[in-house]
């Protein structure tokens, strides 16, 4: 009698997760269908303003839109833009607590290999991407990053990781999207999986599994560069903020670093003064939106 209990309350909680489920997925198909019917709108602002919506609904949309064909040209040129450009929504994965191995046994990572414990906390799997700032900068009225031009990221750069952004801001955001910097032991066990590697992927330097090209992309474009977390572009793309006992620091390497070498996330935090540069950008811990 008492497993048959527990088997109804399993489909119970199953049935309620599934209910759950097809309701977001309506709400998100109702808002994308709202939102491509304001495409045809007289109001070029409010074509714009749609356009920004629709590419804040995120991947999960993607679907909807696929087979949408809007009644003005400009509103299907809008679409257009959407589809080749919409950023993935924001995601995390689980780190458990306990207790990591940390560090490097290399004396060029400057970083003494050691034990660290920590409590259990969620991570980005991607960096905070340039339309995600912007909903930060028009909500907040705070300044723009000093790399986009007249307070607005370049056209078609909507899922590129945000840089130049300063540690001040980086917290700032981190703290309106209901969470925090993440420290650097929390970032390099994200990155290794606490396994003293060098890399997320392990110990040999593949020139092709990670971003070093030279150029930015979107966030997530190398799925290669995956860490034991699911965490996307530590070793790629760019560098990363990071909370130290010492004040600012940054992690990772990016795309414009000359080796491998230098990406090593082994590699010791780089103590900084804070200030915004053109290859540091940041993800988040505990984010709650």
């Amino acid at each position: 009698m008492r497993r048959l209990v527990s088997a109804e309350l399993v489909l119970a909680a199953l049935t309620g997760l599934a209910a759950g489920a097809r309701s977001q997925e309506a709400d998100l198909q109702s808002r994308a269908e709202g939102l491509l019917a304001r495409l045809s709108s007289p109001s070029r602002k409010e074509r714009l303003e749609s356009r920004h919506l629709l590419l804040g609904l995120g991947t999960e949309a993607l679907p909807y839109l696929a087979s949408a064909v809007p009644e003005s040209f400009e509103g299907r040129a809008v679409l257009k833009y959407v589809r080749e450009n919409m950023p993935p929504g924001p995601k995390s994965r689980p780190v458990q607590a306990g207790t990591y191995s940390v560090g490097s046994s290399l004396v060029l990572d400057e970083n003494p290999v050691s034990k660290v414990t920590l409590e259990a906390f969620r991570i980005d799997v991607y960096e905070v991407t340039n339309y995600e700032y912007s909903r930060f900068v028009r909500a907040t009225s705070r300044e723009p990053p000093t790399s986009w031009i007249l307070g607005n990221y370049f056209f078609g750069e909507d899922a590129f990781p945000v840089v130049a952004v300063s540690y001040a801001d980086a917290a700032a955001f981190a703290r309106w999207a209901g969470g925090r910097l993440p420290d650097s032991s929390e970032w390099e066990v994200a990155a290794t999986g606490g396994t003293e590697r060098a890399y997320s992927w392990g110990d040999e330097p593949y020139n092709d599994l990670a971003n070093v090209s030279g150029l930015l992309r979107g966030v997530g474009s190398e799925s290669r560069d995956v860490s034991p977390f699911g965490c996307l572009d530590m070793v790629g793309s760019v560098a990363e903020w990071v909370r130290t006992e010492d004040g600012p620091a940054y992690r990772g390497g990016h795309a414009a670093s000359r080796s491998l070498d230098q990406t090593r996330v082994s590699r010791r935090p780089v103590r900084s003064d804070g200030s915004g540069r053109d290859f540091v950008g940041f993800r988040i811990v505990n984010r709650r939106r």
